[in-house]
């Protein structure tokens, strides 16, 4: 274990009594952070709290004369590994920048060149493992790094990575290489396991190879530091020293020594004057209100437009010249500092924003009810049920949760298995599964009937920008311009119209039972994004929705008529949609059902009369002659027919039924080919094709249906 070590660190003094008086915007503009070897990437808050670690290591150092001792020790998790210095800043910790603007012209860096993969060839090599991929990236690493478009770390990355994966354009040399480290780790991982404790669920084999790699780094810097004298600054891969060094006297016999150059671009204005008792103002308020603005805005890559999230939870786009219009009036006050003191000068948020180049951007936007799912590079268009956010109250309010079930009992035609099997769960799998799908209802009524409240009821749970109630589908939903579909959830079809929903079958089909959708908005580029949307028809008409047997997407309900022209009844309903306790309590009574499935066998839930019968009414005619045909003939088992007796039947069928229907014997056997259906076959004979008909299974295909004689 390695013990604790005291070093003296210096700075010079002018850059840090200027760095001690930056504001926030100001010292990453000077000293930007995109440096991923030092620090990866920077959140808001990470960022806040390191600029006022380093203003108050700067005020530190001012007041100690711009000299101090830091104490080094490893970590807990790795105790022989790299030791870092034990306080909140330090040089070893400033990023790169920051520490060349500090210590340019004091100090000499001296780095292991590329220790790691020297280290891990190292432990590779003693093993009697394969090297050649390793030694041929370390002699050629600018070369490889240049010509496959890759950093150090990229490389690094992968080393520390259990199973890594060369990126799709790496060359030949890159995906051998990551191959060679994989195996190699998963070797060295059996050899190692016991010496180190594990700390990483995630990368285990690969964190314990890198306590080890760390451990001979560590071994190799205390070396190179043993004889030296003079302020010190242990770093990752080497050190900083005001002593100058001959490299070739540093310990190579793994890692050969270079001195990197400590330069920075930044200097100190001529006509600046530190004034020690001054009071420095740290304006943060961009920062501030960048935070604030960037909790429901961001710029989507893939569209090259701005989204936000609009106060009642729609999701609106702009482009950069919308946006400007919407916020050109938002100012913030910026410091600017002078010799004998300052002012605030007012400054355009928006532009500011606009020219941001750590701005919040994503890749691209869609919809994840599990917020968990979300990818980091996608902007999240979920917001939580309306009721999600409501306080919760202490008793449940009885007689609106028996009144609701009512209510859903009479658009159920009182029905009571359709409603506590099919339209209750219905509306309960939209609370507690927002990330499934689901089935379409379809209540039929007339004007009244208490369609509406049941619709007024869950809008005001889910919230009311979660609906869309249209009458013209074909144009906001299945149209160029559906844009209101990003932040929709339920979606309403009233008063629709079968010739309508007959025009676009196959996208309703699709979309109902599938997870995407294609947004088209209005001067912006065509979009994907999953579809969880709800759908639920309302209509007078009698036939408003096509259905046929088997239908897996629809269940179609004929409400009851009973409640038309109670006005006391719809008072009280009413009156429960503005009484927060009595909406709660039928969303919590959703929300707790019991025994709701994630995934509805639609085909196997009650349907009612009223489908079945139009159902009946859609199907084709060859069909409800096949259908009378296996009933008529009761007593078969089986028959076989020639093609003329086939056709003979099927006209007898038409004139018993007085239905016009026109087709030849030839389009009459192409139809029952098409329907490939196994009760139907045919045997070759002697003196031509016979049609065998299997008559016992035909009743069974139509055991459920309406026969027609």
């Amino acid at each position: 274990m390695t013990s604790p070590l005291l070093y003296t660190e210096v700075v010079n003094a002018r850059e840090t009594e200027y760095m001690s008086t930056l504001s926030y915007d100001d010292f990453f503009k000077l000293f930007p952070t995109e440096d991923n070897e030092d620090n990866g990437e920077w959140s808001v808050n990470d960022k806040k709290q390191y600029y006022k670690q380093v203003i108050d290591y700067t005020k530190l150092l001012i007041k100690n004369n711009f000299r101090t001792e830091i104490i080094y020790k490893a970590s807990d998790k790795n105790p022989n590994g790299r030791i870092y210095s034990r306080c909140p800043m330090s040089i070893q910790r400033l990023h790169r920048p920051a520490r060349a603007f500090l210590t340019k012209g004091l100090f000499h860096d001296y780095d292991m060149v590329n220790c790691h993969f020297n280290i891990f060839g190292h432990l590779s090599h003693e093993e009697g493992l394969s090297t050649h991929w390793i030694e041929n990236y370390i002699k050629n690493r600018s070369q490889i790094l240049d010509v496959n478009n890759a950093t150090k770390s990229h490389i690094l990355a992968k080393l520390n990575t259990d199973n890594a994966r060369a990126k799709g354009d790496w060359n030949k040399e890159l995906r051998l290489l990551i191959q060679e480290c994989n195996i190699n780790k998963k070797a060295l991982y059996k050899k190692l396991v016991t010496e180190f404790s594990q700390t990483n669920d995630k990368n285990p084999i690969s964190s314990i190879i890198n306590k080890k790699m760390c451990t001979i780094e560590n071994d190799i810097l205390q070396k190179a530091l043993l004889s030296l004298g003079g302020n010190i600054v242990p770093c990752f891969d080497g050190f900083m020293t005001d002593n100058e060094i001959d490299v070739s006297s540093l310990p190579a016999d793994i890692c050969n020594w270079t001195e990197k150059p400590i330069e920075s671009n930044v200097t100190v204005p001529e006509d600046f004057t530190f004034v020690p008792d001054a009071v420095v103002v740290n304006e943060n308020s961009y920062e501030d209100m960048k935070l604030e603005f960037e909790k429901k805005r961001a710029k989507i890559i893939e569209i090259s437009a701005f989204v936000l999230i609009g106060d009642m939870g729609d999701v609106i786009l702009k482009s950069e010249t919308q946006l400007t219009i919407s916020y050109r009036h938002l100012h913030y006050m910026k410091w600017v500092d002078k010799e004998n003191g300052g002012y605030y000068q007012k400054q355009s948020f928006i532009t500011e924003w606009l020219n941001d180049p750590n701005m919040k951007t994503y890749d691209r936007m869609d919809v994840y009810p599990n917020a968990e799912e979300c990818p980091p590079n996608v902007f999240n268009t979920w917001t939580p049920f309306a009721a999600e956010t409501w306080p919760a109250h202490e008793t449940i309010h009885e007689e609106a949760v028996d009144d609701f079930k009512h209510h859903c009992k009479v658009l159920s035609s009182n029905n009571q298995e359709v409603c506590d099997i099919v339209f209750i769960p219905f509306l309960a799998h939209m609370i507690q599964y927002p990330d499934m799908k689901s089935f379409v209802i379809n209540l039929i009524s007339g004007q009244g009937a208490g369609k509406g409240t049941l619709l007024d009821i869950i809008s005001t749970i889910i919230g009311l920008p979660k609906v869309l109630e249209t009458q013209k589908p074909l144009r906001d939903i299945f149209g160029d311009h559906n844009a209101q579909m990003t932040s929709k959830y339920l979606v309403i079809f009233d008063e629709v119209k079968k010739s309508d929903m007959n025009e676009v079958q196959g996208q309703y089909k699709g979309l109902v039972t599938t997870g995407n959708i294609n947004i088209n908005p209005k001067g912006k580029d065509i979009y994907t994004i999953k579809s969880y949307h709800r759908f639920l028809s309302t209509s007078n008409d009698a036939d408003s929705m096509p259905t046929k047997t088997g239908d897996r997407r629809n269940i179609i309900i004929r409400s009851s008529d009973e409640l038309i022209g109670n006005k006391e009844y719809f008072t009280k309903m009413h009156g429960y949609i503005n009484d927060p306790r009595a909406i709660w309590s039928i969303f919590m009574f959703l929300k707790n059902l019991p025994d709701v499935p994630q995934v509805f066998d639609v085909a196997n839930l009650p349907h009612t009369d009223y489908q079945n019968t139009l159902q009946e009414a859609s199907r084709d005619y060859i069909d409800l002659w096949l259908q009378r045909f296996a009933y008529v003939n009761h007593e078969f088992s089986e028959k076989k027919m020639t093609s003329e007796e086939v056709f003979m039947e099927w006209n007898q069928f038409l004139i018993d039924n007085n239905i016009e229907y026109k087709i030849t014997k030839p389009q009459l056997e192409k139809n029952l080919s098409l329907k490939q259906y196994k009760e139907i076959s045919i045997k070759k004979t002697n003196t031509g094709n016979l049609k065998v008909f299997d008559l016992a299974q035909l009743r069974k295909r139509y055991d459920t249906c309406v026969v027609l004689m």
